[in-house]
């Protein structure tokens, strides 16, 4: 074989490979999308209690569009979204100066200001979750070691939302996976079944 014809082959097997990463990320982006086609569908139609569930166990770390999704709900029960508020870091970022939040820090920080306004001026309709910020797993004042606030936060943020219906967390952990009922969590699952 000639040099000629490794060089054909060597583009030959280049092409081959940057066409196989393409389709394998054609096909993620495709499931992602069917993922969360799943998710934001169980939000869109899903009781209080169950969305209340999602924020309080959903991983944070990869459910921005579904935060967001709830963020944006008028129909969000004030409790969730105060809890929302809360489980986003708000106690910590609060903590931080503007100018040393990092960028994705401020994108939290926007959302969590976007949120804290909302419940300020009455935007979350929902009233039938009972919670309290001062009896939560994430809760005011977590990160008082790193100092005083820096940015302040409504008093609002505090109150107890004097819902109807109190979510007892510990016992609907064992019903959701990720803050998702078993069976949308499966059929998330089953996507990326392959």
């Amino acid at each position: 074989m000639d040099e000629e014809q490794r060089k054909q082959l060597k583009q030959q097997a280049q092409s081959a490979a940057a066409k196989e990463a393409e389709a394998m990320a054609q096909r993620e982006a495709e499931r992602d999308e069917a993922q969360w086609k799943i998710i934001l569908d169980h939000l869109e139609n899903a009781n209080a209690e169950q969305r209340h569930v999602y924020v309080a166990y959903s991983n944070y770390d990869d459910n921005e569009r579904g935060i967001r999704f709830l963020a944006d709900r008028p129909d969000l029960s004030t409790g969730t979204a105060v809890m929302m508020f809360w489980f986003l870091g708000a106690d910590y970022l609060a903590r931080v100066k503007p100018e040393e939040l990092r960028s994705y820090q401020q994108d939290k920080w926007q959302l969590l200001q976007l949120i804290e306004q909302r419940v300020v001026s009455g935007f979350y309709k929902g009233d039938t979750i009972h919670f309290d910020p001062a009896d939560s797993i994430v809760r005011p004042g977590e990160y008082e070691s790193m100092g005083p606030l820096v940015q302040p936060i409504a008093p609002q943020m505090y109150a107890v939302a004097r819902g109807t219906d109190y979510v007892d967390l510990d016992e609907a952990a064992e019903e959701y996976d990720d803050g998702l009922p078993m069976a949308v969590s499966s059929a998330v699952w089953a996507l990326w079944d392959d």
